[in-house]
Formats: structure tokens, C-alpha cells, sequence
């Protein structure tokens, strides 16, 4: 499995026009939040990607990727060259690391391209259009031009 996974099968569009389906962590046979999570994966990974690129081009030690389901984040702090401690973090009443685990930066980008392009596949073979499409595509021709 890799880092971030996105099962394209369950990608459909609702009725305010978003694209649901799942969309989880794996880290070392941790999942998080949870196998079956259901939340905004086109719409994820897009903001994912923004955080990554303004990290990278800031030179900054830390990021977050956020959840719009649910009170749930995954923090991402330098840890030598070209790794990061990765915490997988419930913020719910009383904020809770639940996972820690170390992930290199290139695991990162390739989780983020793999799981947006598996995205774009499925949705054109569903015939599924809308404006976060659109986005996530600019989003990862620029990441894929990024250096690390």
C-alpha cells in the first residue's frame, strides 16, 4: 500500500456537485483515520498538494494535511535530510497522537501524483466533471515538475 490511498471505485459525485469516495493513511499497517474513511478525496488531495508545494518552496520543516471529515490531521516535521516524522493526529475534545512513524520526501510526492492520478483516471472513466477536477489536474502537472 502506499502512504495516502484512494479506492477510485468508490469515487461519485453527490448533489452539491463534490466528489466523495474513500481515502486513508497507511503507515506501517496503521490505518488512519480508518480503512473505510469516506471523505472529499479530489478535493484532499488538491489541498495536500498545496500544502507540500508551499512547504517545498518555503524550505519549511513542517506541514499538515487536514481532513474535511471529522476532527482529523497528519502532521509532517523535518527529521534529517529528505525525511519526515509523519503523526497521525485525532483532534477531537483533547488532541491525541495516535500513530508516529518516519516517511522520506519522495514517498510523500509519490503518494500524492499515484493517488491524483488514480483519481483522474476514474473519473473520466465515470464521465464525472467538475471544477475540483480541473484544479487537481494543475495541481499535479506543477508537482510533477517540482524538484525535491
Amino acid at each position: 500500500m502506499s502512504l495516502i490511498n484512494v479506492n477510485s471505485e468508490t469515487l461519485k459525485i453527490n448533489e452539491s456537485g463534490s466528489v466523495t469516495g474513500n481515502i486513508f493513511f497507511e503507515s506501517s499497517g496503521f490505518n488512519f483515520p480508518e480503512m473505510l474513511w469516506f471523505d472529499f478525496p479530489v478535493r484532499l488531495i488538491g489541498w495536500w498538494i498545496d500544502q507540500f508545494l508551499c512547504a517545498l518552496k518555503e524550505n519549511s520543516s513542517e506541514f499538515e494535511f487536514w481532513f474535511m471529515e471529522g476532527a482529523f490531521k497528519v502532521s509532517f516535521k523535518a527529521a534529517g535530510i529528505h525525511q519526515y516524522v509523519v503523526k497521525f493526529i485525532d483532534r477531537g475534545k483533547i488532541e491525541k497522537i495516535l500513530f508516529e512513524d518516519k516517511v522520506c520526501i519522495e514517498e510523500i510526492k509519490t503518494a500524492l501524483i499515484d493517488c491524483g492520478q488514480a483519481i483522474l483516471v476514474k473519473l473520466e472513466e465515470k464521465d464525472i466533471s467538475c471544477d475540483d477536477k480541473n484544479i487537481l489536474e494543475s495541481k499535479l502537472r506543477e508537482l510533477s515538475n517540482q524538484s525535491l
